[in-house]
């Protein structure tokens, strides 16, 4: 399963979703390839970088990213990417399974323009549910319910979503559940 982008955080207008139940990514970006769906997830490997972008559902601004990701090897690095416009220009949440820790990051521009990070034990092929809310100037970054970042921002952003899986060495490999 992997995203449920919703317009105002509280779920009730659904402006794009995809659970991966039909095997597909086809309509999803490959930037950097070793995408498939194994068993309703989109799983990312690679020895490198493997980065995907979602179809473009127009974007959003004032709007919540919700998917479940799972670290499957000790050398991945996960993340989320909300409020995609590029490379150089989104909100990224990372995962790192090789620092034990949560990395919240606004780029621009192809700057990173504010970061916060929090160290915390990531246990291997378990799913954390992440959220990532815009309000009030704020970017607000939830696992598995609780809030555990924050980042004040200056513009409103805008994009759509994808996933990226790097390698701190070795083949790394991770997957999301649906994205709401």
């Amino acid at each position: 399963q992997i995203f449920t982008v919703n317009q105002d955080g509280v779920h009730t207008s659904v402006i794009f979703f995809d659970d991966f139940e039909d095997q597909d990514v086809s309509d999803w970006k490959q930037v950097k390839p070793a995408w498939n769906v194994v068993n309703g997830n989109l799983t990312g490997s690679s020895a490198g970088m493997a980065y995907i972008t979602s179809p473009n559902f127009g974007g959003c601004s004032n709007c919540t990213f919700e998917t479940d990701i799972t670290l499957e090897t000790a050398n991945a690095r996960a993340s989320v990417l909300a409020w995609h416009v590029d490379k150089k220009n989104m909100i990224e949440m990372r995962l790192f399974a090789d620092k034990n820790k949560f990395d919240l990051r606004y780029k621009s521009a192809g700057r990173i323009v504010q970061r916060k990070k929090l160290k915390q034990q990531l246990v291997l092929n378990q799913s954390y549910h992440l959220r990532l809310v815009y309000t009030n100037s704020k970017i607000e970054a939830y696992v598995d319910q609780v809030l555990i970042l924050e980042l004040n921002i200056q513009n409103v952003p805008f994009g759509n979503a994808g996933f990226r899986v790097k390698s701190a060495g070795g083949a790394a490999s991770a997957h999301a559940g649906q994205i709401l």
